[in-house]
């Protein structure tokens, strides 16, 4: 048995996904891990990249499968994983120096969680301290989850995970291109103990946020996905021995947060988007009453709510101008 599992999904990689592969194996530390690709229907040199790098490293496994889609191919990498702990990577991102020992130091937590770096074409943005730290309790930590998180707060690739928890619970992940991280870590915590969370304060993951991205192209896909999400977070809140009011407020908070967030997605993508667009979509989700008396929602979310709704065009140039360009 190992003792850690990487998954990486792979998708016409072959440009970048050595690097991704190299960044691991050269880690310093001693660790027992295995890699585990599996391609998702590449058409181009990504498979003969991933065989090579399995000849030649006998950590690295690789498996093939028709194209399904990220999630599904994440799912047939837990199916391979032998490790008692999985962590995940993306094909086109890389781990910083220092990450394997971070992740050793550690595996006595339920989760742990570090940092991130963002790399854009024009700028770096560093995320270290996640919006769930200091939640003493699990209705704290998942309030904090759904209506504070931070991009480093959602992803699976800066995460520690029990395969144990995973295999207890039966989690795995949705298929979908919005999201579907965001839906696992959800079905995660529920079954941790926020005290036994360990937070790494430093930069180890490399996110790459290039222009070929799926959440970096206008997908109409997104609403429907994120109606699901809420749906799905809705039942699992049930479960969670909350008050109507509790549920009520934490999926306010949600709504308001993957709102904007869908919002931004049409401001820089949409070629269609309009100002009258704007109002009608935020006025469907919430009133401005809701947002306003919500305490689960950041004043800066409820701030930005309410500048888009009331004056979507100088939000848009705005928020266009100070976003970094992929």
């Amino acid at each position: 048995m190992k003792e850690i599992s990487i998954i990486i999904p792979t998708y016409n990689s072959e440009l970048t996904v050595e690097k991704t592969v190299l960044s691991i194996l050269n880690q310093d530390g001693p660790a027992n891990f295995e890699i585990i690709c599996v391609d998702d229907g590449s058409t181009d040199g990504t498979w003969d990249k991933l065989r090579k790098l399995r000849t030649q490293n006998s950590e690295v496994s690789c498996f093939r499968q028709t194209n399904q889609k990220q999630a599904a191919a994440r799912n047939n990498g837990l199916t391979h994983a032998s490790g008692k702990y999985i962590m995940f990577a993306d094909a086109d991102d890389y781990w910083l120096p220092g990450t394997l020992e971070a992740v050793v130091q550690n595996l006595s937590s339920e989760l742990t969680i570090f940092g991130i770096e963002k790399d854009y074409n024009t700028v770096t943005i560093v995320e270290t301290k996640s919006g769930m730290a200091g939640s003493k309790t699990r209705n704290e930590l998942i309030t904090n989850y759904l209506t504070n998180n931070l991009e480093m707060d959602v992803g699976v690739w800066n995460k520690v995970f029990s395969k144990a928890i995973i295999d207890e619970y039966h989690l795995s992940f949705s298929n979908g291109n919005f999201f579907e991280d965001s839906l696992f870590v959800m079905k995660y915590l529920v079954h941790v103990n926020p005290n036994n969370i360990s937070y790494v304060e430093m930069p180890l993951y490399v996110l790459n946020k290039h222009e070929n991205t799926t959440t970096s192209q206008f997908s109409p896909d997104i609403v429907p996905r994120a109606e699901k999400y809420i749906s799905e977070v809705s039942r699992i809140l049930k479960r969670q021995g909350l008050t109507i009011n509790q549920q009520q407020k934490i999926i306010e908070g949600l709504n308001c947060r993957l709102s904007l967030h869908i919002s931004h997605h049409y401001m820089r993508y949409a070629p269609n988007w309009t100002a009258k667009w704007q109002k009608e979509f935020l006025q469907t989700k919430l009133t401005n009453g809701q947002i306003i008396k919500n305490g689960t929602i950041p004043k800066k979310y409820r701030v930005a709510w309410l500048l888009l709704v009331h004056f979507p065009k100088v939000y848009r140039k705005l928020y266009v101008n100070q976003k970094p360009q992929v």
